[in-house]
């Protein structure tokens, strides 16, 4: 094999490694072992249909005292309800309008809403709930990547990568300003999310939309996580000295 070939080789393999984060290719097997993203919470909405055609709006007042344990916030005209199993809070609105957070996991999100559905109708309020009229609205996760990474390399990275870019629509959208806040923040293409990137390798992922989506933007993601993962600095969080190939 000549120089010449050798050399074209490398320029390859070193323009593949340039892809942005919303580029992964599906054809490439994942060469690394990842945990999922652990999710902290859950949003979903519903919007409740009342059988009985007279009722078009709840009695705040009313159901507040009966709905244990609960808080009636009159500014927002809306109620809080605390779900002990899965724990969840949801916001009541006079429309029939719901918003559940706090609950860990999709599957939990559902359940909270029909006990809640099942306490209304014990109030005499009876609506049809089902599953299929939930919404996910957010899901937010979180990954712990176990080593920390140069921020400010990675944010150089991407404005090169911008610049070579001739489609603004394709243009990485970012932003790191560690004197306002310590986090990187990207906005992912596909899966549509935004992560927070912080120096200790805490990773948050906030939009998504099912548990699949903090796993794809996880995967998309980590390859250029390790390309910057700040050495010099593990050694001195291990309380080890480095070698002089970390330190320039």
């Amino acid at each position: 094999m000549t120089d010449k070939t050798n050399q074209n080789l490398k320029l390859t393999k070193k323009k593949s490694s340039q892809k942005s984060f919303d580029k992964s290719n599906k054809d490439e097997p994942f060469k690394y072992e990842l945990k999922d993203p652990v999710i902290v919470n859950v949003v979903g909405s519903l919007a409740l249909t009342f059988k009985n055609k007279d009722t078009k709006i709840l009695n705040l007042e009313e159901i507040h005292p009966k709905l244990n344990p609960s808080t009636y916030n009159q500014k927002m005209n809306a109620i809080s309800w605390q779900c002990s199993e899965p724990k969840a809070c949801a916001k009541i609105f006079k429309t029939g309008k719901i918003v559940i957070t706090g609950a860990k996991s999709e599957q939990d999100t559902l359940i909270a809403g029909e006990k809640l559905s099942q306490a209304l109708k014990s109030l005499g309020y009876d609506n049809s709930y089902s599953n299929e009229d939930f919404t996910i609205v957010n899901i937010v996760g979180t990954y712990d990547t176990k080593f920390p990474i140069n921020l400010t390399k990675l944010k150089s990275r991407l404005i090169i990568e911008n610049k070579k870019e001739q489609n603004k629509k394709n243009f990485s959208k970012f932003n790191y300003e560690p004197d306002i806040f310590p986090g990187f923040i990207y906005h992912m293409k596909e899966p549509k999310l935004t992560i927070s990137i912080f120096a200790s390798g805490k990773v948050n992922f906030t939009g998504a939309k099912n548990q699949n989506d903090l796993k794809e933007a996880l995967k998309n993601i980590y390859p250029y996580l390790l390309q910057f993962k700040n050495e010099l600095k593990k050694f001195l969080l291990d309380g080890k000295i480095p070698s002089k190939k970390f330190i320039k």
